[in-house]
């Protein structure tokens, strides 16, 4: 087997005592079951790579996040009042977070990228008045940036040209900020570290909607291709580890248009909490399930967004962490349901820092059954989170459960979309020799937990 991996293209010469770093490349060796080995990657990722709070893996957000639904529709949403509302609805709803996107700052999104101050009429009194709501309530405040795409007409295009590769690079008026230059970015670190500390930040939200390729391209000289892009990536990870160092117990959600930079790096300073623009709109249920299939292999912490109050819906993007774009401000929203399905996805969020296992194959069909297991050996429990889709003609699956120790007794819980546990007692071969798994109707979910009977009985 041959693999190559690396920078597309790099051919340069160093300057006297000047140091560059290539892209870090992990490598893991194994032998026999490749879904151990899958498992043994995870266990990787969280003990070596993952950030860390207290020594122990970051724990992942359960937030109230609306920007797709109300930012548009809603006027009264995106200000201070609507925010501090929406603070409260969070907390409601059993969430702790309060997570505000790309809402606040003159212009707008996208147009208005590039400006880094609150819009003056909707936040007369900036951001802290908001975070201060959420600190009160115990919330945490979670707040969208994206400081490597810069509009033209904005504060930072206006104020600092020289830290913009210019717009005529490309046909569209973003341009990109030099990230690469030492002065640049020590600007943008300090301005960013500026906001996270007057607007009271606790999780940062970087996103990144451009191609930077051509700009890295165009700034190469001759004997030097690839070292745009080099500087480039240095100073984004320089940029966060400063972040990071002056902010202790600051959290960083990598978006980059949802999911595109995923690398090891990158998982070594944040989660992706937006792992795909799939999450802009309703309706991807399905495609949740296919992304907690695929990458939970490789990936042990990653968030989708759910924007349904039901089980199926919620089931479906829940990690170790929960979005909820729900339409909180409809006199009709169902309070009590989304309640339970947030405590539903904290009971659940424990066992996502463990092995992970696909209990069917990996599909997009509307007429099968998704199924995938999360266990924990230290604890000796786990749950299974099945979905029979809208069109699957099949009314249960009998699947056969990993990591099960066959001379335990568990107790096992059966939810289905009534939200209502059913309890068993199941021997550790029972598990083993296969549980049958029926949600209900078409278009429903089942969650099952398990944890082994210390009684003995």
């Amino acid at each position: 087997t041959c693999v190559k991996a690396g920078m597309e293209k790099t051919h340069l010469v160093l300057y006297p005592g000047e140091r560059i770093r290539s892209p870090r490349i992990l490598v893991m060796s194994w032998k026999g079951d490749c879904q151990a080995a899958h498992n043994l990657f995870r266990r990787l990722m969280l003990s070596q790579y993952v950030p860390k709070q207290n020594g122990q893996p970051v724990q992942l957000p359960f937030a109230l996040q609306c920007f797709d639904r109300y930012s548009r529709s809603r006027p009264d949403w995106g200000t201070e009042a609507g925010q501090i509302e929406a603070a409260k609805a969070a907390c409601d709803l059993g969430c702790d977070t309060l997570w505000l996107d790309a809402a606040w700052f003159p212009g707008g999104f996208p147009n208005g990228v590039g400006n880094l101050t609150c819009k003056p009429e909707e936040f007369p009194n900036g951001l802290k008045p908001v975070s201060d709501a959420c600190h009160k309530l115990g919330l945490k405040f979670m707040l969208w940036f994206e400081p490597e795409r810069v509009c033209e007409g904005t504060d930072v295009s206006v104020q600092h040209p020289e830290f913009v590769y210019g717009h005529e690079n490309r046909q569209s008026h973003e341009g990109l900020f030099k990230l690469g230059e030492p002065a640049a970015l020590q600007w943008m670190t300090d301005l960013l570290s500026k906001r996270i500390t007057e607007y009271g930040v606790d999780i940062y939200r970087q996103d990144f909607n451009m191609d930077p390729l051509q700009d890295w391209r165009a700034n190469d000289e001759p004997d030097r291709v690839g070292m745009t892009e080099i500087l480039y990536i240095q100073g984004l990870y320089k940029m966060w580890d400063d972040l990071l160092a002056r902010h202790p117990g600051l959290i960083i959600d990598n978006c980059a248009s949802g999911g595109r930079r995923i690398d090891l790096e990158m998982c070594m300073r944040s989660i992706p909490m937006w792992r795909s623009d799939t999450n802009c709109w309703a309706g991807n249920a399905d495609l949740n399930q296919l992304q907690s299939l695929g990458l939970g292999q490789y990936v042990p912490l990653s968030m989708a967004c759910g924007w349904q109050v039901d089980p199926y819906d919620f089931r479906s993007s829940t990690t170790a962490g929960s979005i909820s774009q729900w339409d909180y401000m409809n006199a009709k929203f169902p309070a009590e349901t989304g309640k339970k399905l947030v405590e539903e996805a904290k009971k659940n969020a424990p066992y996502w820092y463990g092995d992970f296992y696909p209990l069917m194959p990996s599909n997009a069909s509307p007429d099968q059954f998704s199924a995938y297991q999360l266990h924990r050996p230290d604890m000796d429990a786990g749950l299974v989170l099945a979905f029979r889709r809208q069109e699957c003609d099949l009314v249960g699956i009998i699947v056969s459960l990993k990591g099960i120790n066959p001379e335990m007794n568990y107790i096992v819980e059966f939810v289905d979309e009534s939200l209502m546990p059913k309890e068993r007692k199941m021997t550790g071969r029972e598990l083993i020799s296969g549980v049958e798994l029926r949600p209900g109707e078409k278009h429903s979910s089942l969650v099952v937990w398990y944890r082994a009977d210390s009684s003995g009985r």
